[in-house]
């Protein structure tokens, strides 16, 4: 609970860099020159996905906290705001395909597991907390995916004025032959939305130590 928001920042950012490291072909789509955490925070994309996927698991823990630990099913703005990150991902890095964050979830997973086992302020976690720790886990990412997949695939987002000026520049200072074609935006259908109902009360202390 009384964790300092910049090591927060640095598992995420440590999760990244395990991330490429282990999918290195995905470094050229990222623009990155040498995949190392320390650097995330002076590198445009790469600080944002970490900001983003942070924002997008404390969003997830909160409401399983608030809500789901009563019984009551998630409110349909959440699952809205799940695809307004993945369509983030998208226009930040929209040559990664969306499959390859799944591993990401899964690094992400395995890194915080470990940080709430060292760190417990209770005390060590035994093999049975830590079993249910896990399975909580599991289906925060499970909830995740499916939402983050279809903001994805409908580019569920809408850049602010200074990732537009970025991506600009960027573009403009690129060679005429790297130019790439633009996709409209046509109306997006509704989302077909699902509820996972998680029967698990009285584990928020492992989860809000962060």
């Amino acid at each position: 609970m009384g964790m300092k928001p910049f090591r927060l920042y640095d598992i995420g950012a440590k999760a990244f860099e395990t991330f490429l490291v282990d999918r290195h072909h995905l470094v050229k789509l990222f623009k990155v020159d040498q995949v190392k955490s320390e650097t995330w925070r002076q590198h445009f994309v790469l600080d944002r996905c970490v900001l983003h996927m942070l924002q997008m698991l404390h969003e997830t823990i909160s409401v399983y906290h608030e809500d789901m630990s009563g019984g009551n099913k998630i409110d349909e703005d959440f699952f809205k705001k799940i695809q307004t990150f993945g369509g983030r991902y998208r226009c930040l890095a929209p040559m990664v395909p969306v499959k390859e964050y799944f591993h990401l979830f899964n690094v992400w997973t395995e890194m915080h597991m470990d940080f709430i086992v060292l760190t417990c302020f209770e005390g060590p976690v035994c093999n049975k907390e830590k079993a249910i720790i896990s399975g909580v886990w599991e289906k925060i990412i499970q909830n995740i995916k499916v939402h983050f997949v279809y903001g994805w695939h409908h580019k569920l987002y809408n850049m602010t004025r200074e990732e537009n000026e970025y991506f600009t520049k960027e573009k403009t200072s690129e060679p005429r032959a790297r130019k790439t074609k633009h996709h409209q935006r046509g109306k997006l259908p509704k989302a077909n939305l699902h509820y996972l109902e998680w029967d698990l009360p009285g584990l928020s202390r492992f989860f809000f130590m962060v």
